[in-house]
């Protein structure tokens, strides 16, 4: 049997916007629009707020690294209140990773060459291979302890 769909009404949009914004139940969104009567059909008007509503916030200039860990700190916190302490500590982990404290070694070779270009690294490698060439051609002339001891018979 084919269900027929119910064409959606017009207070389902802002019903789905503030569902989206405020994490309130349709009811709740209903009441506060002032309309008596829930539907189930309107999922899908939900599922384009939220979508819309998260596009606003991902696009907005205010976003940075730092409200991500202010947010995440908060959360941690929160779930800390609750006894969720397994949780909050992944949460705060997840802190230490974004603000770049854990996750690399701290003498990283990467942070040691990260401001040198290419030229300057086959500039240091020639000075490197000319260095221990002369090291090598020095270490081949014999020396005094080199040469070999006569003894008297």
């Amino acid at each position: 049997m084919i269900r027929r769909l119910t064409p959606p009404e017009p207070w389902w949009a802002d019903a789905a916007d503030l569902i989206a914004r405020c994490e309130i139940s349709l009811r709740q969104a209903a009441a506060e629009l002032g309309i008596d009567k829930g539907r189930k059909l309107f999922q899908k008007a939900l599922d384009d707020a939220r979508t819309a509503y998260y596009t606003e916030i991902g696009s907005s200039p205010k976003l940075s690294k730092d409200l991500i860990v202010g947010q995440v700190y908060k959360l941690a916190g929160k779930l800390a209140a609750e006894g969720e302490a397994y949780k909050a500590t992944d949460a705060l982990l997840k802190v230490a990773k974004i603000r770049g404290w854990v996750g690399k070694e701290p003498d990283s070779l990467r942070d040691v060459f990260k401001d040198l270009s290419h030229k300057d690294i086959q500039q240091l490698k020639h000075k490197i291979t000319l260095r221990a060439e002369e090291e090598a051609c020095a270490s081949s002339e014999p020396t005094e302890n080199d040469l070999p001891v006569e003894q008297p018979n």
